[in-house]
């Protein structure tokens, strides 16, 4: 368990999992990390839960399987090299001790505007059937999951605040934020339910579910759910994917969600999978980041060895991928295994690091 606690701070420059443009003698400099240990016995994964807020401070969170522990939010300082704990998910969305299945993940990148971290919570107590993941179901004397809230957490004084809980109990598994116009997208778990919350009234509306039955489904009902919502600043435009390849597109000038018509993720060089069974993230892709700098969201496809792709949203949608023999330093940049692919942050000058 112990090793599960541990922070990684990766020092990147130049290194075999950044994809930048190296010289000879560059390609050979090696990544060099540390480890500090967060002291959370029970901890394991971050997932998309790790960001840098405007200070430098790298925010994170530590997910939980026991269905009465709640994942952890640590903050860690690069300059003094100290981990601090932030505060219990299940506390911070206003249910400790209130005997039901705890918060056990945050599946989410933060996102930072007017000095507060937005974010949200998912369960992380499960029982696998069929090699399919289900909401566990908690012993006698504990609720069931109270469903995934929607949380700010104020940088200055520390305090969190629930926004929104997800309806019907479900998780939640991707989300986003318009900075620019004060909104958050976000989709459930296990249904994919679509919803839109408006910072400012705290409306909250149900767009519908483009997965079927999401994970809950079986055989032709079932889709696996998109990781990750892209949004272009530009027009407040909010992105997702659906399994069998579909890209679907919120207008925030018609608070509907429309399908893209003319291109889509169901490409060749993917490989092949069928989106009816679980395992997989069929043609979703996994993470997603918009570039300001040439106006391009930038993902991974995490099941295949393709791990680059851009969307540039100019005069419609185009879809490319970047081929790995166009990839500086490609080699060594896809030669983890397809399954590793859970984040693509942004580091200094423009470097993407794949995770």
């Amino acid at each position: 368990m112990k090793s599960k606690t541990l922070l990684t701070i990766a020092l990147c420059a130049a290194s075999s999992c950044c994809c930048t443009a190296q010289t000879g003698a560059e390609q050979h400099k090696k990544l060099i990390a540390k480890t500090y240990n967060s002291g959370f016995a029970l901890g394991h994964d971050t997932y998309n839960a790790i960001s840098t807020a405007s200070d430098g401070t790298i925010y994170y969170v530590l997910s939980a399987e026991p269905y009465n522990v709640a994942a952890q939010m640590f903050s860690f300082d690069p300059a003094a090299k100290k981990i601090s704990h932030v505060g219990d998910l299940s506390k911070a969305s206003g249910e400790k001790g209130l005997k039901v299945v705890s918060q056990g993940k945050s599946h989410v990148r933060f996102v930072e505007s007017n000095g507060k971290l937005y974010f949200a919570t998912h369960l992380g107590y499960y029982s696998t059937i069929s090699g399919r993941e289900e909401m566990g179901v908690p012993p006698a004397g504990y609720g069931r999951y109270p469903g995934g809230h929607l949380l700010s957490y104020e940088i200055a004084s520390g305090k969190f605040e629930s926004l929104a809980v997800a309806p019907r109990g479900e998780g939640i598994i991707a989300m986003n934020m318009d900075t620019v116009r004060g909104r958050i997208y976000f989709l459930t778990w296990p249904t994919g339910t679509f919803y839109r919350f408006d910072l400012a009234t705290h409306d909250l509306k149900d767009l519908g579910s483009f997965f079927k039955q999401g994970e809950a489904g079986t055989g032709p009902n079932y889709r696996t759910i998109c990781r990750a919502i892209g949004i272009d600043p530009r027009d407040g435009s909010a992105y997702f994917t659906t399994g069998d390849g579909a890209i679907h597109r919120y207008r925030y000038e018609q608070d509907a969600v429309e399908t893209i018509a003319g291109d889509n993720m169901k490409k060749d060089y993917f490989g092949v999978y069928d989106f009816t069974v679980p395992g997989n993230m069929a043609y979703n892709w996994r993470q997603l980041i918009w570039n300001p700098a040439d106006n391009k969201f930038y993902g991974v496809h995490g099941n295949s060895g393709y791990r680059s792709a851009s969307i540039r949203l100019q005069k419609g949608l185009r879809f490319w991928t970047v081929l790995p023999q166009n990839l500086p330093n490609a080699a060594e940049c896809l030669t983890s295994s397809a399954t590793d692919t859970w984040d693509l942050p942004s580091g200094p000058m423009g470097v993407l690091c794949i995770i």
